[in-house]
């Protein structure tokens, strides 16, 4: 009897500032607030393609992928870059459905305009005015912040001064939890500041807080005291920020040390998303919503052209 042997052959593939309109009053801590400057903060950060193993064969033994390459980590201050803030998370997300006239695809309401469920707001100086918003003055309290934590996250808010009292609006993420809502901790927390509409920016790292420069696309509003509506797309896997105002964008930011979890000097971490009353004006925010974990580089505010 003749046998006929055939051999299957398995091989495995790897792959390898001065403000605006609306105001900006002294710093509560004695040092002023800088409104963004007009140069970009670098590149982003290389990303490893991922290593996939091979498909084991019948009768054979299974492939081993290779190992993954290396991604460095992004350096601010070179001007004229634009990073790119997403996608965060791939195409099997969890499903997240909708509310009726949300702005984005996922997007889920986090502040209802009735009262602070699923918010830390410290009522000496946090309040639901006519229209329903949130409106931070007075007080002790500097921010009312979410209970939940984000880090790769999509925020649309709408937001004006009222009064302005030289003051300004502005938005806290990926720092510190505060511990006290009547005397939420802000500086030396580790936050990142975005200041609408005008699209300043500031840092609340220690030893010192300081301003920080995002790169300019477009000119913003310079008059807070109207109500204006802002998208960010934070990726803190990237460390990138990506701004619109009333549909157009105006602003790009990547952190200098955008994998840095550990040094408090620079780190960005998983945190609340704050609503800042920074000095003696009356901040308010309505209509917030957020998708968590944004599948899609892309800013729904934004009109086409």
């Amino acid at each position: 009897m003749r046998t006929l042997a055939l051999v299957l052959v398995v091989v495995g593939v790897s792959c390898a500032g001065k403000a605006p309109s609306g105001g900006k009053g002294t710093d509560p801590e004695g040092m002023g607030e800088d409104t963004g400057g007009t140069t970009g903060t670098g590149g982003k950060p290389s990303v490893p393609p991922p290593s996939t193993g091979g498909s084991p064969g019948t009768g054979g033994a299974p492939s081993t992928g290779g190992s993954p390459g290396t991604g460095g980590a992004g350096t601010g201050g070179s001007s004229g870059s634009a990073p790119d803030a997403g996608p965060t998370s791939g195409p099997d997300a969890a499903p997240v459905v909708s509310e009726p006239n949300a702005p984005c695809p996922r997007c889920v309401r986090v502040f209802n305009g009735m009262n602070f469920d699923g918010w830390e707001a410290a009522p000496a100086t946090w309040k639901i005015v006519e229209g329903g918003a949130m409106h931070g003055q007075g007080g002790t309290s500097r921010a009312a912040y979410t209970k939940k934590d984000y880090g790769n996250v999509r925020l649309i808010v709408t937001s004006k001064l009222d009064p302005a009292n030289g003051d300004h609006l502005g938005i806290l993420f990926w720092g510190n939890r505060p511990m006290n809502p009547d005397k939420p901790q802000i500086d030396n927390a580790g936050w990142v500041q975005w200041m609408p509409p005008f699209g300043g920016m500031w840092s609340y790292h220690p030893p010192m807080h300081h301003g920080i420069s995002g790169m300019k696309l477009a000119p913003a509003p310079s008059n807070s005291t109207t109500w204006h509506t802002s998208e960010l797309l934070l990726n803190l896997d990237k460390g990138t920020l990506r701004a619109a105002v009333n549909g157009i964008e105006t602003t790009r930011y990547t952190h200098a040390w955008p994998t840095e979890r550990v040094d408090p000097t620079k780190r960005i971490i998983r945190g609340p998303l704050a609503m800042m009353k920074h000095g003696s004006g009356g901040s308010e925010y309505k209509d917030i919503w957020v998708e968590d974990e944004p599948t899609e580089d892309v800013l729904y505010t934004v009109k086409m052209k």
